[in-house]
Parts: structure tokens; sequence; C-alpha cells
């Protein structure tokens, strides 16, 4: 398992540069009525990628690109991100990692390889939690808050960022996404990012980071 995800990830990173495709669009919609966004390109095995906190599945554009080629690539927009619904319930990890069983599901998806971002890490390893490793063919944690404890430092820090957030949202997402970046990217594409992150309700978005720092114990998912 270690040597396969090794050698995908090397050919994911230094594959050749193809031709953006555009991704075709669908929803599907899940057991408690929410509308969830997809793209999707390719063809072949399935790869499911998952965004972070606020994030649209656009934001996987270049590995969309890259892994198409070869792929039948899935792109994600969570509940209350992106194009998909924006209901006032359904944001603890459990539940989403539920809408993702269940795209998966109503797509026909065999052994995906499910890909989460951040926020999304938490959200893949309840969804393994929950629904166990047979039905996928692999999953990759990409840079997630993923504690063994309930850090009441981080938890501090939080409280107080998602204090600000709610008196300035322009100011800290601006901030906020600026400093995902370690090379610098085009004003208009961090504009792009900017105005998706703002689509997601603040409420919303100060639910979704209690719910990451909160939830802690990922054991039995690891094991």
């Amino acid at each position: 398992m270690r040597s396969a995800l090794t050698i995908f990830l090397l050919c994911a990173l230094s594959g050749p540069r193809i031709i953006a495709q555009t991704p075709k669009s669908g929803y599907i919609k899940t057991s408690d009525g929410v509308r969830i966004h997809y793209a999707e390109a390719g063809a072949g095995k399935a790869i499911v990628f998952i965004p972070g906190w606020m994030m649209r599945g656009w934001i996987w554009q270049k590995q969309i690109d890259g892994l198409s080629k070869k792929y039948r690539v899935i792109a994600v927009d969570p509940r209350s991100q992106g194009e998909s619904d924006k209901p006032t319930y359904g944001h603890p990890p459990e539940t989403r990692a539920r809408d993702y069983k269940e795209l998966v599901d109503q797509l026909g998806l065999r052994q995906p390889v499910l890909i989460g971002w951040s926020m999304g890490c938490g959200e893949l390893l309840s969804y393994v939690e929950q629904f166990g490793e047979d039905g996928i063919g692999g999953l990759v944690l990409v840079d997630g808050l993923i504690p063994s404890n309930l850090n009441p430092a981080v938890v501090s820090v939080m409280a107080q960022w998602t204090n600000q957030l709610q008196q300035d949202r322009q100011k800290e997402a601006d901030i906020f996404v600026r400093a995902m970046y370690k090379r610098p990217e085009p004003e208009d594409y961090i504009q792009r990012v900017k105005q998706a992150t703002l689509q997601v309700p603040t409420d919303t978005a100060v639910a979704l980071i209690y719910n990451m720092v909160s939830v802690t114990d990922f054991s039995k998912a690891f094991a």
C-alpha cells in the first residue's frame, strides 16, 4: 500500500503538463435533501478530491488537469461550499463524510482513491470510521489538523480568530487566502479564491472550524 501510494504521488507530481480540461458539472442529492455539486473529467479509476475549509472543488484544478488524462477525477464542493446547497444544518465531520459516501455510491465509483486537504482530512477519517475501508482503493490526507487530544492553546487561538472572522469577514478572508500560498499567485486568482470563501455563510464557517477542532479522536479510523 505504501509503495503504491508513493508511486501514485510521484507520477502525479512529475507528469507532463497538458492542456487544461473543462470538467463537466453534476449534482447528487443527499439523504437529508442537500444538493452536493461536483465536477469531473477523464475516465478510468476514480480519484475523488475533497477541498479544505470554505474552498471549492476547483482549488484542485492543477491536479484535475494532470490526472484526468489517465483517471476519472472528481472534485467535490462540500455542503455549504461552492455550488452546493448551503443549509443551516449538517456540518459535523460525520455528516459531511456521509455526503461523500453517498456521492461515491450514487456515481457508482468502485474502489475510488479519496484525497482530502486540511479540513477534508478529518472528514475522510470519519468516512473510514463510519463505512470502513473495503469500498475504497486508497486514502490520501494532505496537510490536515488531526491532533491526538484537545489542545487548549489551539482552541484559544481558533476562538480568537473566529471572533475576528465575524467582525471583519473581508479582511480575514484576504489574510487567510494569501497565507495559503508559498509562492506568489496572480492577483486575479487570489481574488477568485477569496470570493469563493465568502460564499460560505459566516456562521457556517465558524461552526466548521469549531467542529474540526473539537473532534480529535481518530484512533478507530487509523486502526
